[in-house]
């Protein structure tokens, strides 16, 4: 993935710590936040993308394993 995750505007150790670092720089976690949807929407794309390549490899993987089973119908026939 080209796109690392986006770290917060502060390590806020406690809830108040937290909401005074947000109302003293509304600006940057503003942008944080934008950033952050971006990334999960970017995670949501590549996973699909990994899901439909999973699928595809199973029915290559299905179709090769049938093609296997004819072919070993064939030799057994054979013999």
């Amino acid at each position: 993935m080209s796109q690392e995750r986006p770290e917060p505007p502060s390590g806020a150790d406690s809830p108040e710590e937290l909401v005074a670092h947000v109302t003293n720089n509304p600006s940057d976690w503003l942008l944080y936040l934008c950033h952050i949807n971006g990334y999960a929407a970017a995670l949501k794309e590549e996973n699909d993308f990994f899901r439909l390549a999973e699928s595809d490899h199973d029915n290559s993987l299905q179709s090769l394993r049938s093609t296997i089973a004819k072919q070993e119908g064939i030799i057994e026939y054979q013999k």
